[in-house]
C-alpha cells in the first residue's frame, strides 16, 4: 500500500515519513501550500534525500479551501491507499470525500479550527459564511477519520475530544516527532561540518563550563490565572526558567555558565528585559530563530535542555528534542496525570516547576555529571522505544489491517480497551 503523509506542521510528518520508509513502507510526504518556512524538510535534515519522497500540493491553506475543487483534491490523493494527515488535511479530505485513516494533530488543528465556529455569535457567522464552512469541514473531517492519535489522559484534552465528538475514536500511541537517525548522540556529530552555526555554538561551548539550552518559544507574559488552561497556549514558563537560572548563578557565582536562547515567540523583548532586570545578560547568548537541524547542533553541545514549565502535559516538540539528544531534561509534568499505558513508564527528567526547583536541578547536573549523563542516555532509549519503534509498529499494524480489509475502528476499540487497563494500573502504582 502507498501511504501519504499530508502536511508537515512542526516537522511532524517529515519525521514520520522517514521512519515509515526505514520500516519498508512506500511513504510520500505531501507538503501543503501553507507550510511555514521552518517546516520545510530542508530545515530538518542535512542533505537533499527528502526530494526522493516529497511532493507539493496546491491546497492546504484555509483561504484556498473554497477555490480548490473536490476533483482536484481527489486527483492529488488518487495514488495513495492509506492517508495520514495533520493541520487542515481533515477539511480538504472531507471536501474530496476521502477519509483520513490517521489524524495526528499538532494543536490548534484540533483545539481551535473545529470548534471556533461553535463559539461565534450568530451575526459573526452570518458575516463570515466561508470561514464557517471551512471550520465545519475541519470538524467533519476529523470525525470521519478512522483513528485520531492524541494524548487523552489530561482532563482538558478529554474535554476537547468530547466537544469535537471524537472521544471514542481517539487512541494515543505517540509518534516520532524528532528523527533520531541523524540527531541522536553519535549521529549529530557527523553533520557538524554541514551546520551554518556550529562555529558560533562551539565558541560559546569552549568558553564555558556549564551550558543550558532552551529552544522553547519565549511565551510567558499573560498573567497566571486560575481559570486559564494550557490550551490557551499562552505560557511556556519562560520566566520561571530565567528566574531559576538567575538563582542558580547566584549560588554558583564562580562557575562559567551560559544559556542558549532564541528569538522565537511573542515575548522575546519581555524575556530580554527580564534578563536585564535579573542581572544575567552576560550569562545568556541569543540567536535568531533557527531551523531544527541547527537547534539540535546547539543542543548536542549543551549540558542539559529545557521543556516547558507551565502546562504539565506529557510533553511536546522541545521535550522530545532534548530526549533525542541524550541530554538531561528539565520539564514539568503534572504528577496527578497517569503515564499513558502505551509507554514503558515515565520519561527520564527533572520534574521541576518553581524557580528554586529549577536552580536545584542545575546544581545536581553540575555536581553529579555521571548521573546526569546516565539520565540523558536513558532518555534516548525511552524516546526510541516509546515514540519511534512503538508508534511505527502500531501504524504498520493499521496498514496491514486495512490491506486485509479489516475494520480500523474495531482495531482502535480493542487497543483502547487493552491499554485503558494499563492506564488504571499506572494510577495504582
Amino acid at each position: 500500500m502507498r501511504v501519504a503523509c499530508i502536511g508537515n506542521t512542526n516537522n511532524m510528518l517529515f519525521t514520520l515519513t522517514r521512519c515509515l520508509i526505514d520500516a519498508g513502507v512506500d511513504a510520500t510526504l505531501l507538503l501543503q501550500n501553507n507550510e511555514l518556512w521552518q517546516f520545510h524538510p530542508s530545515y530538518d535534515t542535512f542533505d537533499f534525500s527528502f526530494r526522493d519522497f516529497t511532493a507539493y500540493l496546491d491546497w492546504g491553506d484555509p483561504t484556498s479551501f473554497h477555490e480548490v475543487s473536490p476533483a482536484r483534491i481527489r486527483e492529488s490523493l488518487a495514488d495513495f491507499d492509506f492517508l495520514i494527515g495533520i493541520n487542515t488535511a481533515p477539511a480538504f479530505c472531507h471536501k474530496a470525500g476521502r477519509f483520513l485513516d490517521l489524524f495526528i494533530p499538532h494543536g490548534n488543528d484540533l483545539y481551535k479550527l473545529p470548534r471556533v465556529h461553535t463559539k461565534m455569535r450568530w451575526d459573526q457567522r452570518l458575516r463570515q459564511p466561508r470561514a464557517v464552512r471551512f471550520f465545519e469541514a475541519q470538524r467533519q473531517g476529523i470525525r470521519e477519520t478512522w483513528v485520531t492519535n492524541h494524548e487523552d489522559s489530561h482532563p482538558e484534552f478529554q474535554k476537547i475530544l468530547r466537544e469535537v465528538g471524537i472521544e471514542k475514536q481517539t487512541y494515543y500511541f505517540g509518534f516520532p516527532m524528532v528523527y533520531p537517525e541523524i540527531y541522536a548522540p553519535g549521529r549529530i556529530e557527523l553533520n557538524y561540518d554541514r551546520s551554518a552555526w556550529y562555529r558560533e555554538f562551539k565558541a560559546v561551548r569552549d568558553a564555558n563550563e556549564f551550558l543550558v539550552f532552551n529552544g522553547n518559544q519565549q511565551m510567558w507574559t499573560v498573567p497566571y490565572e486560575p481559570d486559564r488552561t494550557f490550551l490557551d497556549d499562552v505560557h511556556k514558563g519562560t520566566d520561571r526558567l530565567l528566574k531559576g537560572y538567575a538563582l542558580f548563578l547566584k549560588r554558583r557565582p564562580l562557575l562559567r555558565a551560559q544559556m542558549f536562547q532564541f528569538e522565537y515567540g511573542p515575548d522575546v523583548r519581555a524575556s530580554q528585559q527580564l534578563i536585564n532586570e535579573l542581572g544575567i545578560a552576560d550569562r545568556v547568548t541569543w540567536f535568531p530563530t533557527l531551523a531544527r537541524k541547527e537547534l539540535m547542533v546547539a543542543l548536542s553541545l549543551s549540558d542539559c535542555g529545557c521543556g516547558q514549565f507551565f502546562n504539565g502535559c506529557v510533553g511536546g516538540g522541545t521535550t522530545w528534542e532534548v530526549l533525542t539528544s541524550g541530554k538531561p531534561l528539565l520539564h514539568y509534568r503534572r504528577p496527578s496525570l497517569p503515564v499513558p499505558g502505551r509507554f514503558s513508564g515515565d520519561f527520564p527528567h527533572f520534574n521541576v516547576l518553581a524557580p528554586d526547583e529549577i536552580a536545584e536541578a542545575f546544581e545536581k547536573i553540575v555536581d553529579h555529571p555521571q548521573e546526569a549523563r546516565e539520565m540523558g542516555f536513558a532518555g534516548v532509549k525511552w524516546y526510541r522505544q516509546n515514540l519511534v519503534e512503538g508508534p511505527v509498529s502500531e501504524i504498520l499494524n493499521m496498514i496491514s489491517l486495512k490491506k486485509a480489509g479489516g475494520d480500523l475502528r474495531s482495531w482502535r476499540a480493542e487497543r483502547v480497551a487493552r491499554f485503558s487497563l494499563l492506564d488504571q494500573q499506572t494510577l495504582k502504582r
